[in-house]
């Protein structure tokens, strides 16, 4: 094969890879107008709402969702394949600040140190060598400034301020996102009540109860209010209700 046949054909690949993403991006794009003129009960994509910490007890298993979720309502079973959010992240924190375990001792360095017969870098630090200084100064900050601060949320002056995301089930359930999981963990052993979230996506069936929520609120509708009244304290509906 020439070298301009391969060229013609690498082309032609690199078009073919454009239009189909290009349609990934149309359906999106038609699926989140749909979303956006069905409900009206929509929450505004950066709201945040302040959760009980024991409330997490379940996190969402499926990566790929993670990844691509984007409309903010979805429809599926995706809610159902869940794992225990008490990561080795979680355990590892308590055993360093809880029993002064050294972080090398810890199972969650024990976890990483399996990981990298794999992985080339793990939180950008290529040994573990690297990842213990990156314990010993990032993760114990971060300790002392929400002992000593609170959990806080991000402000112009300090942006870089994490906030964790979760995920809604189709019956109100927390689930979480995966991401945030030292700042969770710290919360945890520090006794932190409630920690401020954002949602990145409601399962379809907890946004039809945000919506007879909203009819039964600001329509009248006293039925609906009656039917889910014992939801009325959870953390994704006081946008609605107050």
């Amino acid at each position: 094969m020439t070298g301009r046949k391969i060229i013609r054909k690498a082309k032609l690949l690199i078009e073919a890879v454009k239009m189909r993403f290009s349609m990934v991006s149309i359906k999106r794009l038609a699926k989140s107008l749909r979303y956006h003129f069905t409900y009206k009960a929509k929450a505004k994509k950066d709201k945040i709402i302040w959760i009980d910490v024991q409330a997490i007890q379940k996190a969402l298993a499926n990566e790929k969702l993670r990844q691509y979720a984007f409309t903010g309502i979805m429809d599926g079973d995706w809610d159902l394949e869940t794992r225990d959010a008490i990561s080795q992240k979680v355990i590892g924190i308590e055993q360093h600040y809880i029993e002064g375990t050294p972080w090398r001792e810890t199972a969650l360095f024990k976890y990483y140190e399996k990981r990298f017969q794999n992985e080339l870098l793990i939180l950008r630090c290529k040994d573990l060598d690297e990842l213990e200084d990156k314990y010993n100064t990032t993760i114990n900050a971060l300790y002392e400034n929400i002992k000593t601060g609170g959990y806080r949320l991000p402000t112009p002056e300090n942006p870089d301020i994490g906030i964790i995301y979760v995920y809604i089930g189709r019956e109100g359930e927390i689930l979480f996102s995966g991401n945030g999981n030292h700042r969770l963990a710290i919360a945890r052993i520090l006794g932190i009540d409630r920690i401020p979230v954002t949602v990145k996506a409601r399962h379809k069936q907890w946004q039809n109860i945000r919506e007879a929520v909203h009819l039964g609120y600001n329509k009248g509708q006293a039925d609906l209010l009656e039917k889910y009244r014992h939801l009325l304290d959870h953390p994704d509906l006081t946008d609605i209700i107050s």
